[in-house]
Parts: structure tokens; C-alpha cells; sequence
């Protein structure tokens, strides 16, 4: 069986890939096939790590992207071994690249009203649950397209990210902070119980509260790494941020040095007090219910 027949039978098997959308899949696919000169002739079963590791740094050209590649089809030959289709996986033998990680500045308190203020307008109001899990539970803007309702424990205050949500397919869970809970219970005015937190436009939304509130040429997760360098700012458990959020020991320890300039008096406001938050706002947030 060529690679251009199990991909056939793969899709037609409706096989999951973890954290990984079909859309997704057929994207790499269709790349490998295309521009993989002819690995799709190539018999799987005889497939060696070097063709696997030549394939994949022919059709990419970032080290994200080929660890995303790698990871992909190792998911795949990973069902090709189960149904006896390959003895081993070739993939098992191609390691994946050290990715460096630019951290952007944590936002300051100024920013953090100004997002607020921002998402307190009407047309971006739907967003707003989204922004607060971004910024008091560090999750990714790719977690938060996937994360619903019951998936936030209120009475337990857990924020439970499964396999399906989470980006790197490692299910975790993630404290549900007092202000979190609080930014919530005024935010969430309408829903359906097993419905999804974003709106049906949220790529375009976040962009445009992104530009509104002036912090766009930052990452789309910047709010993740100001929530990781409040947190040790504030608990100072790195530890548990790792746990988490889901962030390697290294990135956490450079966020760290960053925390580091953080007052501790700016830390508390930021997990402590909304109201103040919502007050460094110039045109007004959310009322109090």
C-alpha cells in the first residue's frame, strides 16, 4: 500500500487526530502530496526515517510547521502499526525541532483596563468571557474557539481543558481565580449549556479588539504570557503555572525574569480587584449587576 492509498483509507476510517481539525489534516496532507515529489507512491510499509525527515523538510520551512507535520503523520502511522499495515513508526525516529519563543512584554494595568474597556462595547460584548479566560486562566485564543460552557466548573472553580481542546492534545486543568469567576458572572448573560464560549466571528473579533485596544503588533496570545507573569508575580508557584497553562519549564522561567519588574502591588489589583480594573478604563466598563 502506497502512502497515497492510506491516506484514502485513513480518511475514510474517521480517524481523530488530537488537537488537530479535519480541515487541518487534509491541509498537511494535501502539502506532503503535492510537495513531496513522490512520497505518495512510496510504500508505506518500507518507509524509512529518513524519507519521513527529508518529506517534511521539503514541504515546510519553519521549525513549528515541521513539528506540526511530524506530529501529524506520526499519528497517522501510529494507526497504520495498529491495523498491521507497518510494523513500526518511522516517525518514532525523527525528532522534533527546539521552536524559539518570543515572549511579548506582560501588558501592563493601563492595557488591561483598556482591553476591558474595549470588550465593554456592544459589538464586541460576545467576546468578552473569552478575553477574561484568556487573561485569568491563560488559555491559548486556539483553546478558547474550542472551550464550552460545561467545560468551566463553577462549583468546583476548575476549568477542565480536555484532549480535544487543548492545543498540544495533553488534557489539563486550570484554577477558575475569584476575579475570573466574578468577570464571568457579569459577562455570560446569555447561553446555551453545551454551547461554545466564542461567537461564530471570533478570528475577526479578537483581531479587531486586538487593534482597538492598541496592543496588535503583540502576539494573539499575549494575554496568556501576562497571565503567566501575574500568576508568579503573584503565588509565585512555578510549578503549578506549568501544570496549568501548559508552558515548558524554559518559558516559564524567562517569564519569570519578566515578573520580576512586575510591583507587587500591581499583581494584587490584577487578581484582586476588578472594579479598580474596570476604573482605569477612561470611558466607562461593565456595570456592577
Amino acid at each position: 500500500m502506497n502512502f497515497n492509498d492510506f491516506v484514502e483509507s485513513f480518511l475514510q476510517a474517521k480517524i481523530t487526530c488530537p488537537a488537530c481539525t479535519r480541515q487541518k489534516l487534509l491541509q498537511y496532507i494535501r502539502r506532503l502530496q503535492k510537495g513531496g515529489h513522490h512520497f505518495g507512491e512510496l510504500d508505506i510499509h518500507s518507509l524509512s526515517v529518513g524519507d519521513c525527515a527529508q518529506v517534511i523538510s521539503a514541504c515546510w520551512s519553519t521549525p513549528a510547521a515541521r513539528n506540526e507535520a511530524r506530529r501529524i503523520l506520526h499519528n497517522m502511522f501510529t494507526y497504520a502499526e495498529h491495523v498491521g499495515w507497518m510494523s513500526k513508526n518511522p516517525l518514532d525516529g525523527v525528532e522534533c525541532e527546539a521552536v524559539p519563543v518570543q515572549l511579548c512584554e506582560p501588558l501592563s494595568l493601563a492595557q488591561v483596563g483598556n482591553l476591558l474597556r474595549v470588550v465593554s462595547w456592544p459589538q464586541y460584548r460576545c467576546c468578552a468571557p473569552a478575553v477574561g479566560l484568556m487573561l485569568w486562566a491563560g488559555i491559548r485564543s486556539y483553546e478558547v474557539r474550542r472551550l464550552r460552557w460545561h467545560d468551566i466548573h463553577f462549583d468546583s472553580d476548575v476549568i477542565v481543558l480536555g484532549e480535544n481542546v487543548s492545543k498540544t492534545g495533553i488534557a489539563r486543568r486550570v484554577t477558575l481565580q475569584p476575579i475570573l469567576l466574578e468577570w464571568l458572572r457579569r459577562t455570560r448573560y446569555l447561553y446555551l449549556l453545551n454551547g461554545k464560549i466564542v461567537p461564530r466571528a471570533w478570528i475577526r473579533l479578537w483581531k479587531e479588539i486586538r487593534n482597538q485596544a492598541a496592543f496588535h503588533s503583540c502576539s494573539p496570545d499575549s494575554l496568556r504570557y501576562t497571565f503567566a507573569a501575574y500568576h508568579i508575580r503573584k503565588f509565585g508557584n512555578f510549578v503549578q503555572l506549568q501544570h496549568e497553562s501548559g508552558l515548558s519549564s524554559s518559558v516559564v522561567q524567562k517569564i519569570g525574569l519578566r515578573a520580576a519588574h512586575i510591583p507587587s502591588a500591581e499583581a494584587d489589583i490584577f487578581w484582586g480587584e476588578l472594579p479598580t480594573l474596570l476604573l482605569l478604563s477612561r470611558e466607562g466598563g461593565f456595570k456592577v449587576n
